[in-house]
């Protein structure tokens, strides 16, 4: 084979690999842009002093106060990740996808949970920390330090919804160690072993105007 026809299929080669990942650049451009429209027409306004644990949140329930932009199933595509306050210390996580030009809300596997999305709930104790890790898992953490601690660990099944890939309850109340992996038990070696490749990418941040650009 000559020299140049050699380069000439390299080059075809390169630029077939190229091309989807372009397409894909600029087709997340577009669905950015969709998200950030989403996001200032829902943009939350209710707020929460510290220890107001009767307070209720009023407004419509795809309201959003914290957002994450991010691809959570590995298809390249970018995914919409809001969380919407109900209370103090109390509120739901959804995510969304844009599909054939709309943006639709996934919904959970888990049937009770469907009407309002991932349940965030500290009961007025310790904190949440939601994020999205280097895997590409969304991750949602409870900390109490003198409680303990949970977290679940969530992706979109090849079905198109959330699914919970794994789980850990740490509970020093009532003795209680548990830890899953699609809702089967698993050792805490085979937890750890896991999630300790998880590292946080993306946290969520406020929904304002400064952020959606």
């Amino acid at each position: 084979m000559k020299r140049s026809s050699l380069f000439t299929m390299i080059i075809v080669n390169i630029l077939l690999i190229m091309l989807p990942v372009y397409a894909k650049e600029n087709d997340n451009k577009k669905i950015k842009k969709s998200y950030y429209k989403y996001l200032k027409k829902n943009e939350s306004s209710f707020e929460v002093e510290d220890g107001d644990w009767y307070k209720r949140n009023t407004e419509k329930k795809n309201s959003v106060k914290s957002y994450i932009i991010a691809d959570i199933n590995s298809d390249g595509v970018l995914e919409l990740i809001t969380y919407h306050i109900t209370g103090y210390k109390m509120g739901y996580v959804n995510i969304y996808r844009y599909k054939d030009n709309k943006i639709k809300r996934v919904k959970c596997s888990n049937n009770k949970e469907e009407n309002y999305g991932i349940n965030v709930d500290c009961n007025a104790a310790g904190r949440y920390e939601i994020y999205v890790c280097n895997k590409k898992h969304l991750h949602v953490v409870w900390t109490d330090e003198r409680i303990g601690k949970s977290e679940q660990v969530y992706r979109i099944s090849k079905k198109g919804k959330i699914c919970k890939k794994y789980e850990m309850i740490e509970d020093n109340l009532i003795i209680k160690y548990e830890y899953y992996k699609n809702n089967k038990k698993i050792t805490k070696d085979e937890y750890d072993k896991v999630i300790k490749k998880c590292k946080k990418n993306k946290e969520l941040i406020a929904n304002v105007k400064e952020n959606r650009k």
